[in-house]
């Protein structure tokens, strides 16, 4: 299967799971037709709803299991990963960087790889497409300009995502983690949990 093809299937995948979670697993092993995967992929959207209605804005993200332990392992770190940009999509890591599956094109053909030095093997990974607006998260209100607002959303994503996810994450250690712009991001979300626990 061509890596275009899986591309539109994927982003019809997202679009149709606005506001819920859907298991990605097999979506993403056609990515490497003559391997398996040991681990789960998780697509979806998670509400900000302290700020705005799910019909306005929510963050997406992909949530990939750890390929040495399980969901179940509550000692299993959770990093969330956090690009920069501003406004660059998460995703791009998630395929291009150090997640499970590479997505490299040699002239005109796209393959999918796995790639060996994936943070996925000691770390459950949760790429985060935010601020709202920024890759496959959506927003239909105001344009989020400052890390104040972006940290604000971020924490009730996270709230919702610890409640939300059928694993029992909450009781995991989690790390936060990104490049470029997220070292404005992070400070400020850290802060803004801190304040607000």
């Amino acid at each position: 299967m061509k890596i275009a093809v899986i591309t539109i299937i994927i982003v019809t995948f997202i679009s149709n799971t606005l506001s819920s979670r859907v298991n990605a697993t097999t979506i993403m092993a056609n990515l490497l037709p003559s391997k398996t995967i040991s681990y789960q992929v998780h697509l979806g959207y998670e509400d900000i709803n302290w700020y705005m209605q799910s019909s306005q804005a929510a963050i997406f993200y992909s949530l990939w299991e750890s390929s040495t332990r399980r969901f179940t392992d509550h000692s299993t770190p959770v990093i969330f990963y956090l690009s920069g940009g501003p406004g660059l999509s998460s995703q791009y890591s998630a395929f291009r960087e150090f997640g499970p599956i590479q997505i490299d094109k040699k002239g005109d053909v796209y393959t999918g790889s796995e790639n060996p030095w994936s943070w996925n093997y000691y770390a459950h990974l949760v790429f985060v497409d935010q601020p709202i607006g920024s890759g496959f998260s959506y927003n239909k209100g105001k344009v989020v300009d400052n890390s104040k607002t972006a940290a604000q959303h971020f924490t009730n994503f996270l709230s919702n995502f610890l409640k939300n996810n059928p694993f029992g994450l909450s009781t995991n250690p989690f790390y936060l983690a990104g490049e470029g712009f997220a070292g404005h991001y992070i400070p400020a979300i850290i802060s803004h949990i801190n304040s607000n626990s």
